[in-house]
């Protein structure tokens, strides 16, 4: 492959949907014949780990050994004392979180990824110090960075609310496939709904309770980190109302393997995300990529999501759930094609 395209990660801004994103990225790049290189420090060791487990490659930044000591201290202020031989003008580096400063005498092309403004729609969902930061570092990085790479372009409308700034967009919606499971051998005695997502405050399950009981015919099933006693966690919300639970049909797995996960999307009958905010849903371009029938909340990034599939039933906790009428195929293979191509010309124009 003569084209590269280098993504640096950053330890302290990793989490499971980045590295999904960045993985899938690197996917579809490859069957356009451009190679992604998954870029981390090697004192790096959140990142590390991170993409280990996942099984996913990546290559090591050889660090200058005189900051060895200092590096994860710097690491958190941007600057990044380390050699990356990409210096190239016909590269491209993406990055997230703040700009390595060694990074901005380099010939490559900078490109920042910005998921979501989160800390702008949801402020307290964060702390005053993780607001303020997230807030500086986004004003810096506009300013250094030669073009922006966004999930959305909910998100890009928004980031015109916020700041203001000249630069190229990119809005690439990110690609997700779920594995097609013949028969995924799980036994439950009603049609699932599932949930899967953390319990950050803006995900809004305590808003399953009711829908719950007003429809005791499914089982809404929940996967992912509680975050228990956390102050952007709505679990305590979620467990008070809970109380009101009429029916034995809310079942909350927690934290699940990869696997069982996959099997959940196949087996179920609707996947489910009624979040107040979103940069863009992983567990809804799995669900399309299955032909799953989707529940969600009515933003503007899940009407962007879905605005060529039908399998959508809007919610309202007063919803009464249809019962299945068959699944209308939907060619997601299609709408990928789409996207790759349309990200591969902005990347080198």
């Amino acid at each position: 492959m003569d084209k590269k395209v280098f993504f640096k990660l950053n330890g302290f801004k990793i989490w499971n949907g980045g590295v999904n994103y960045v993985n899938q990225l690197k996917v579809n790049l490859k069957k356009e014949d451009i190679d992604l290189v998954i870029i981390i420090n090697d004192f790096d060791y959140l990142a590390i780990n991170a993409l280990s487990k996942n099984l996913i490659d990546f290559q090591k930044i050889k660090t200058n050994p005189f900051f060895n000591k200092i590096n994860l201290f710097f690491l958190r202020l941007g600057l990044s004392f380390t050699n990356l031989d990409v210096n190239s003008k016909d590269n491209i580096l993406i990055y997230h979180g703040l700009i390595p400063l060694s990074f901005l005498s380099k010939k490559f092309t900078l490109i920042y990824w910005l998921p979501d403004i989160l800390h702008n729609i949801y402020p307290s969902n964060l702390s005053k110090w993780n607001y303020i930061s997230r807030h500086l570092f986004t004003i810096i990085n506009l300013w250094f960075c030669d073009k922006l790479l966004l999930s959305s372009y909910s998100v890009k409308n928004e980031l015109k609310l916020f700041y203001t700034f000249k630069k190229n967009i990119i809005v690439y919606q990110f690609s997700s496939f779920a594995k097609y499971i013949k028969d995924p051998k799980l036994e439950f005695d009603k049609p699932i709904v599932l949930l899967p997502h953390e319990f950050w405050t803006h995900k809004r399950q305590e808003l399953i309770v009711e829908l719950a009981n007003n429809n005791k015919e499914f089982l809404f099933v929940l996967t992912g980190n509680n975050r228990i006693s956390k102050k952007n966690s709505s679990y305590d919300l979620f467990v008070c109302e809970s109380r009101k639970q009429k029916y034995d049909n809310i079942l909350n797995l927690g934290i699940v393997s990869w696997d069982y996960l996959l099997k959940l999307f196949n087996h179920s009958e609707y996947i489910a995300n009624i979040s107040d905010y979103e940069g863009w849903n992983t567990s809804v371009e799995m669900a399309k990529s299955l032909n799953k029938k989707l529940i969600l909340s009515e933003i503007d990034v899940h009407k962007e999501q879905t605005e060529n599939y039908s399998n959508v039933v809007w919610f309202s906790p007063t919803l009464k759930i249809p019962k299945s009428k068959g699944i209308l195929f939907y060619d997601y293979e299609k709408e990928f094609k789409i996207r790759i191509k349309s990200l591969c010309i902005e990347l080198y124009q």
